[in-house]
C-alpha cells in the first residue's frame, strides 16, 4: 500500500497501517515531503506506534534522494541534508532503544550521478526510480 507524497509521518497514517493484518515489510519513504523538524519530531513515534501492531515486522528506512536542485539552490541543498540528517538521527535513536528489524538505506546513488534521475531536478523519472529500485530492491531481497 502506498500513501501519497503529502504523507508526512501522521499519527493518522500510522494507526491505518497498522490495522492492516498482516504485513511483511514495511518501507518508510516519507522523507522527501516532510520539512527537517517533521523528520525530527515525528519518525521515533511514528514507528513506536508502528510497532505496536507490527512488533516483528521489518521496517526500511529511506533517506530522501539528492535532487539535482540542491546543486544550484544551496538553500534547498541545506533543507535536504538535514531532512536526511535528522531521519539518521532518529534510526540511531529507535536502535538504541532497543528496536529490531529495522533497516536503512542512504541517499547515496538512489538516483544515479549523472542528472538523468529527474525530470526537473526533483521529480525522478523512469531512469531514476527504476535506479531506486534496484538498489530498494536489493536490501528487500537481503531481508527476507
Amino acid at each position: 500500500m502506498g500513501v501519497s507524497g503529502n504523507a508526512r509521518m501522521e499519527p493518522a497514517v500510522a494507526d491505518m497501517l497498522s490495522d492492516i493484518g498482516s504485513v511483511d515489510l514495511i518501507i518508510m519513504d516519507c522523507v522527501p515531503n516532510s520539512s527537517p523538524e517533521e523528520v525530527k519530531e515525528r519518525t521515533f513515534n511514528f514507528v513506536k506506534r508502528l510497532r505496536k501492531s507490527h512488533p516483528q515486522t521489518p521496517v526500511l528506512m529511506v533517506e530522501s534522494i539528492m535532487r539535482q536542485l540542491g546543486n544550484y539552490n544551496l538553500k534547498w541543498r541545506a533543507r535536504l541534508i538535514e531532512q536526511n540528517k535528522n531521519f539518521r538521527l532518529q534510526y540511531e535513536r529507535l536502535q538504541q532503544a532497543g528496536y529490531k528489524n529495522l533497516y536503512y538505506i542512504p541517499t547515496d546513488h538512489l538516483i544515479g550521478d549523472d542528472s538523468e534521475g529527474t525530470v526537473d531536478g526533483t521529480h525522478p523519472t523512469d531512469v531514476g526510480f527504476e535506479r531506486m529500485l534496484k538498489i530498494i530492491g536489493d536490501k528487500v531481497e537481503a531481508i527476507f
